[in-house]
């Protein structure tokens, strides 16, 4: 028979399931729509110059229209400009107001699987949902994060290459960062892109690429502008310049790659330590499910739990940071 909190606890559960699919079908098509409009207006701005403060304004309000469920929420929120600043490097389209959305929902899953299978208290369980939530949420950004600095990373020493050619063919460095754009695809492109629409408009090259260096949190694309700022106040051999600059991250990349070979062994054994408490803890489970039980349903089992949990984290950091090197 089941109790009228599991109830609760499973309606809460599917009732946030559905929001999140509500907002990942309903946030495509008003995209849509503002891409349209931003496009008819850009289009015509030329011939409309009376229009601009209007156009801007609506777009401004269709941008925050998006959020206004979750407008005081997001007001009160601590930290808002650097969550801002981790979602924009994702290189997605998230908003704040996604993230909270797939934190309460994985927040209730988590105190209803907690509340299920270790059948804690209701407040316990609350509070583990909370704690969960967002901290799986902004696991899966930092995830997103570092694959996308990895793509941009793999072709980058190529992409400077390339615009280390236009630039010796006689190409002014906006055409080059162009090519670059239009020559790469993934990441690279992507932030190429941004660049030359940011130049296009107005915007000085230093602050577009300062930008980029923003959106994508690479030390290499630090000193890719860097390069280029330096050599707009001194002068010089751009060409030569960057081809340099090619030359010293096509050595990083061998060094990060030498590292991560002669450190496989000891990744590979943190990793087998790490989940070996698990894996046992699943075959017992499977063979003496009365015996494992204990950690769960008695006190003194969900005490000793914690305790061995807590220490198996400390043990992963301490793991972690072992076998992880920063050149």
């Amino acid at each position: 028979m089941l109790t009228l909190e599991f109830m609760i606890l499973i309606a809460l559960a599917g009732g946030c399931a559905f929001c999140m699919v509500l907002m990942l079908a309903g946030g495509g098509k008003h995209k849509k729509i503002v891409k349209r409009r931003l496009d008819d207006f850009q289009k015509y701005q030329g011939k409309h110059h009376a229009s601009d403060q209007t156009g801007n304004a609506s777009l401004k309000k269709a941008k925050q229209s998006e959020k206004r469920w979750l407008t005081y929420v997001i007001k009160i929120l601590p930290r808002r400009q650097r969550l801002e600043y981790l979602l924009s490097q994702t290189g997605k389209d998230i908003t704040i107001s996604q993230f909270l959305l797939f934190s309460f929902g994985i927040g209730v899953m988590v105190a209803a699987l907690a509340y299920v299978i270790g059948r804690l208290p209701l407040p316990l369980t609350a509070l583990i949902g909370l704690s969960a939530g967002p901290f799986i949420v902004s696991v899966a950004i930092k995830y997103m994060i570092s694959k996308r600095c990895m793509l941009f990373l793999k072709d980058f020493p190529d992409a400077i290459e390339l615009l280390v050619r236009g630039l010796k063919a006689g190409l002014p460095i906006g055409e080059s960062i162009a090519s670059v754009s239009r020559e790469f695809t993934g990441p690279i492109s992507e932030e190429f892109v941004k660049i030359t629409e940011a130049v296009k408009i107005g915007t000085p090259l230093n602050d577009a690429l300062w930008a980029a260096c923003n959106r994508m949190p690479v030390q290499e694309l630090k000193f890719f502008v860097i390069s280029l700022s330096i050599q707009q106040d001194t002068g010089g051999n751009l060409g030569e310049t960057l081809g340099n600059l090619a030359q010293i991250l096509r050595r990083r990349k061998t060094m990060k790659l030498k590292i991560k070979a002669l450190s496989s062994e000891a990744r590979a054994s943190a990793y087998i330590l790490g989940s070996l408490p698990f894996v046992l803890f699943g075959i017992i489970m499977l063979v003496s499910t009365d015996y494992a039980m204990i950690l769960i349903e008695d006190s003194r089992g969900q005490k000793a739990a914690a305790v061995g949990i807590g220490l198996i984290v400390i043990a992963g950091v301490v793991m972690g940071k072992m076998v992880r090197f920063r050149i």
